[in-house]
């Protein structure tokens, strides 16, 4: 059976967005973790590779804008707004693009956004309410030794990112579209669906590199069955 991997457009400009020009160098910051994922789609014949349609114009607006705020002289920008092209139709040519109706994956917008809304509700808690915040991290599977050790770490913690994403940042509607439509899709097929993503509002969070928190990505696949991981992660997993 062949395992299908979506990817989202931060994976796309990731992987695209290395560029040398003189003595500027220009790299995103996810660059190491996305490419190594096409390495994947040319090697195994048991993993396919898929895109969004919509979202490929989307990452090479991203690209230009990226460009046109770091690289001032406009013949700079050109020539290196094609190497990034370059780029991305060299990472493209082993993924299908599929478009998928508003009219196919709209029933399911429901679903996603109650999903997300619950999870601001166990997340939008007062850090003044520590104790309480506490144990609603441990019943969804998030420890610390002690609710001081929220406090003390409450700069770089896993649950003041998770705070972060889902509270203060919440999910856009854009995001939730796209979740809706892999949610769509993973029930027309039989294989597992897995969504390659850098961001918090699907994949763990990371501290200093490492993964450290799976709260978002193991309750997307226990809701949606579908499995979201960095794509660096997904390789390893499945290249095997």
């Amino acid at each position: 059976m062949t395992e299908k991997i979506f990817l989202d457009k931060n994976v796309l400009v990731g992987s695209s967005l290395k560029i040398e020009y003189g003595e500027k160098r220009y790299e995103d910051r996810f660059h190491n973790e996305s490419i190594k994922i096409f390495d994947l789609f040319e090697e195994s014949n048991d993993v396919e590779g898929w895109v969004f349609s919509e979202e490929v114009e989307r990452v090479k607006k991203i690209l230009e804008n990226i460009i046109d705020s770091n690289f001032a002289m406009s013949y700079t920008r050109d020539l290196i707004y094609r190497k990034c092209r370059q780029n991305l139709e060299k990472n493209m040519k082993n993924l299908g693009t599929i478009r998928v109706e508003r009219s196919d994956y709209s029933d399911f917008m429901n679903d996603v956004e109650d999903f997300y809304r619950e999870l601001e509700e166990i997340l939008d808690k007062n850090f003044m309410d520590r104790e309480q915040a506490l144990f609603e991290l441990k019943e969804n599977g998030i420890y610390y030794k002690n609710a001081e050790e929220i406090a003390e770490k409450i700069d770089d913690s896993c649950y003041n990112k998770l705070r972060q994403k889902i509270v203060d940042e919440p999910a856009t509607q854009e995001d939730m579209r796209l979740l809706a439509k892999i949610n769509y899709l993973s029930k027309q097929v039989d294989s597992q669906i897995y969504f390659a993503s850098t961001d918090y509002h699907f994949s763990p969070i990371k501290n200093n590199g490492m993964p450290s928190d799976n709260f978002i990505s193991d309750r997307i696949e226990e809701f949606f069955g579908i499995i979201c991981d960095w794509p660096d992660a997904l390789y390893e997993e499945l290249s095997g």
